[in-house]
């Protein structure tokens, strides 16, 4: 009968030790890749509401300012964006509202030579808004 005293091997707690160890890793290694696709998805999400609102914005800047005055003191006016941006059919742009409020700057000294806009644009319950300035 063979001796198997002198047999190098692991012992059957070694094995489930090192089983063990394997498993934690895994589980943590899983979360951490988890909460990053999940910030990776708020990040783009937040990322392309910014996008739309620089686009209104630009859009509203490039206006005349007889157009921008017709618009003064009538409140944040509803944007139909994909008209607005002239997307094409088919973007994913409707899940998005938007607003622009043209107002007078907030420093009377200003209100000769320029023109404040407020783009807001929501979507998922997330607001980016944005404001810039024309020249009078």
């Amino acid at each position: 009968m063979p001796d198997f005293g002198e047999e190098k091997a692991f012992s059957l707690v070694e094995v489930i030790v090192a089983m063990a160890l394997l498993l934690v890793i895994f589980i943590v290694s899983t979360q951490i890749i988890m909460n990053t696709m999940t910030q990776s998805n708020t990040i783009d999400g937040d990322f392309t509401t910014m996008e739309i609102a620089d686009g209104v914005l630009k859009a509203y800047q490039s206006k005349s300012l007889e157009d921008l005055d017709d618009h003064k003191g009538k409140g944040e006016i509803p944007v139909n964006i994909p008209d607005l941006l002239e997307l094409p059919a088919g973007k994913k742009v409707e899940q998005y509202e938007g607003h622009v409020l043209v107002t007078d700057p907030d420093e009377t000294s200003l209100t000769n030579y320029l023109t404040k806009i407020v783009v807001t644009v929501s979507a998922n319950n997330k607001e980016t808004q944005l404001e810039g300035y024309v020249e009078r």
